[in-house]
């Protein structure tokens, strides 16, 4: 859980599977940054309360995001990505 009210950067623990942002309004630009490990299969969904019009999603480590394009998240919506570990790429699934 995280509530900035300002662009903002935050890395996500290994033990989580949902991130939720609650900011006090609009975020022009975020930054989230998924593990490098994770058990094969695994997903982190990342959501928000409010409008982040440019969030960057990338991964610790040797790990990649796939596609590494940066999302929109509008009020109330979330983004999905899941950890295929032979590769150490994050697949945006949702």
């Amino acid at each position: 859980y995280l509530a900035p009210t300002t662009n903002f950067s935050y890395t996500a623990n290994p033990t989580i599977s949902h991130f939720i942002m609650d900011p006090t309004g609009t975020i022009t630009n975020g930054a989230v940054t998924l593990p490098a490990v994770m058990p094969d299969g695994a997903i982190i969904r990342v959501s928000s309360t409010q409008t982040v019009t440019n969030l960057q999603v990338t991964a610790a480590g040797a790990a990649t995001v796939v596609p590494s394009a940066n999302v929109t998240l509008t009020a109330g919506t979330g983004v999905e990505y899941f950890y295929h570990a032979s590769e150490t790429k994050w697949y945006k699934i949702a």
